[in-house]
């Protein structure tokens, strides 16, 4: 019997490995023999080594295949997966801006889901621009109601005395200013006269020189008091010549467009304040100013005296003063108890 085996020799297979994969290797026998006649038997046992060494570099090519390709498709699937996020993404920025009361439409994608998503989002945001719009515009709508003449576009009484209040009161107002009143002698007789359409345009062209003076004097306010007079407040401007004799022209203007009788025409009061003074100690000083101008013809400008004390007027003046108010219809009558409440079954 002769017996020839190879020593085991593993190579850089790790024991591990051969150990979670066994081989086994199956006895081979052949005859040795020449014609019919037999000289031997060979049995043959194959060496495991080239076997795990084959099985071993087989596991770290595919390892490394696998590991190549893993990250490809990782790569691509994190290009798809952010192509995919683009438009939601998108989606969500609009969903922001939207509770930022920012209307921004975005691009549809190609994906059909998202498409319909983002068609819907973008036919929202349409219809909320729209809403919001309205919305704002029936607000502009109140305020100017609320704070303007709808004629003349100057602002109401109200919101004028507001005006008058803060550059009175405030203390970043201007030291001092002017504040001019302007009457219109005989509204009511150009309404009846020429119709309603002429008193209206009088009241216009007053009101449109008035916003001239504004975008002349920065922090000029403009206002129609109430049917026939107008006001207009002049913040550190001590000298009002300029703006009532703008005004004054305008009123020639009128009569020349035989809008207003040459007879009855208007007049202008102006007088100088300081910061801190009382409003109503402001407007009276005016008023009475201003039937100083009634006394001195149709159409005159009359300044306060600076000197004179605010509110109170002479005889004449009060009786012009009055005069006017019957005229105009500006007087209003009110009543209030005088005594105390009287009741028959009560006791003396």
């Amino acid at each position: 019997m002769i017996e020839r085996s190879s020593p085991p020799n593993a190579g850089n297979v790790p024991d591990w490995f051969m150990r979670v994969f066994p081989i086994e290797s199956h006895l081979g026998q052949a005859q040795v023999s020449t014609g019919w006649t037999q000289f031997g038997t060979v049995q043959l046992i194959s060496h495991k080594q080239f076997a795990y060494q084959e099985l071993w570099n087989g596991g770290i090519k595919l390892i490394l295949w696998f590991l190549v390709g893993g990250g490809i498709m990782g790569l691509l699937g994190m290009r798809l997966l952010r192509r995919i996020k683009r438009p939601l993404d998108a989606v969500v920025n609009q969903a922001q801006a939207i509770s930022e009361r920012r209307f921004i439409t975005i691009k549809e994608p190609r994906t059909l889901e998202l498409k319909s998503v983002a068609r819907a989002m973008n036919a929202m945001v349409e219809r909320l621009k729209a809403i919001f719009a309205e919305e704002a515009a029936r607000l502009e709508q109140v305020r100017r109601e609320a704070t303007q003449d709808n004629l003349t576009g100057l602002a109401n009484r109200a919101y004028f005395m507001n005006q008058l209040d803060a550059a009175l009161k405030d203390d970043d107002a201007a030291p001092s200013g002017s504040l001019l009143i302007l009457r219109l002698s005989d509204l009511a007789g150009i309404n009846k006269r020429a119709g309603r359409e002429a008193a209206d345009e009088v009241l216009r062209r007053i009101g449109k020189a008035m916003s001239e003076i504004v975008s002349k004097t920065p922090g000029a306010a403009p206002a129609r008091l109430n049917g026939a007079d107008f006001a207009l407040l002049l913040p550190g401007l001590d000298d009002p010549t300029a703006p009532a004799e703008k005004l004054l022209d305008t009123l020639r203007d009128l009569v020349a467009a035989d809008l207003i009788e040459p007879g009855k025409v208007g007049h202008i009061s102006s007088g100088h304040y300081r910061h801190g003074e009382s409003a109503g100690h402001l407007l009276a000083h005016l008023d009475a100013t201003l039937a100083t101008a009634e006394g001195q013809g149709s159409l005159a400008w009359a300044r306060a005296e600076s000197n004179q004390e605010k509110g109170v007027a002479s005889n004449a003046d009060w009786k012009k003063l009055l005069e006017g108010a019957i005229s105009s219809q500006r007087l209003r009558l009110i009543e209030f108890p005088g005594g105390r409440q009287w009741r028959p079954d009560a006791p003396p």
